[in-house]
């Protein structure tokens, strides 16, 4: 567990002391987290200057933000964002100046993280409307389809459960379950769904799950590369719907080379 106790001591952002900025929540309780602080390009001023000022017409849009959006950013040293932002900076940071996930970079740039909060004590999730609440969201978020030549989706929906009792192995091996209860009515439309939490090994793959401090849900979209997580006959032909047949098999045999 050093390398999560490691992490947990990251600054969410340089220069940020702590702090998150977001906008939200909206109507379902996910929040949008301000990942693109481009401090050479002015973007952090932008933001101060919206947070602080919120004067509509000093508020120009950034990637991902309107400018009427912007104008209701907040800041927060809430405990479970600035846990969950941890996570997603580990994830960037990576190894070896190579991050864990190929598509984070553009995420980040994009503001592309929305987040929901579970405070309670996890035996009172309700995982069937917490999934619908997932699945709801991307698809109002992202609403086109997955298909073979589209350009990479940034969206990445995420449920954080932040009660001191869902940081236990038995919660997490209830999200395992969960994850594989569910993958497959997502993989049928294109999506992916994941589970993070703090018992998978440190800074290690497993699956599509990596180590978090927090436990995660997370929703995105199925993008070619993701054949290295085809491991049933099921998830295949998922994926060969969306990708081809021709494509899987590409993929495959440039792995086994």
């Amino acid at each position: 567990m050093k390398a999560l106790e490691d992490r947990e001591n990251l600054s969410s952002s340089p220069g940020l002391e702590g702090k998150i900025f977001f906008i939200g929540p909206d109507e379902g309780g996910f929040v949008q987290l301000i990942t693109n602080l481009d401090f050479e390009n002015g973007i952090y001023a932008e933001v101060l200057l919206c947070l602080h000022k919120r004067i509509s017409n000093l508020c120009h849009s950034v990637i991902g933000i309107g400018s009427d959006e912007l104008r209701l950013a907040q800041e927060t040293d809430g405990n479970y964002l600035i846990r969950t932002r941890n996570y997603l900076s580990y994830v960037l940071t990576g190894e070896n100046k190579k991050s864990y996930c190929p598509f984070v970079g553009l995420i980040e740039e994009r503001n592309g993280y929305f987040v929901k909060e579970f405070p309670d004590h996890p035996n009172t999730v309700g995982f069937d409307k917490a999934i619908d609440s997932l699945e709801g969201k991307f698809k109002l978020i992202s609403p086109s389809k997955t298909r073979k030549y589209q350009s990479t989706d940034a969206t990445i929906v995420m449920l954080a459960f932040s009660h001191p009792e869902a940081n236990t192995a038995e919660f997490g091996e209830k999200l395992d379950k969960i994850r594989s209860n569910y993958r497959q009515r997502f993989l049928d439309q294109g999506l992916m769904i994941s589970q993070m939490h703090p018992y998978h090994e440190a800074g290690k793959k497993s699956g599509e799950a990596y180590s978090s401090r927090i436990p995660l849900l997370v929703v995105r979209r199925m993008h070619k590369p993701d054949y290295v997580f085809m491991d049933t006959e099921e998830a295949r032909a998922a994926y060969s719907r969306f990708f081809g047949h021709e494509s899987f098999g590409k993929f495959n045999n440039n792995a086994k080379s």
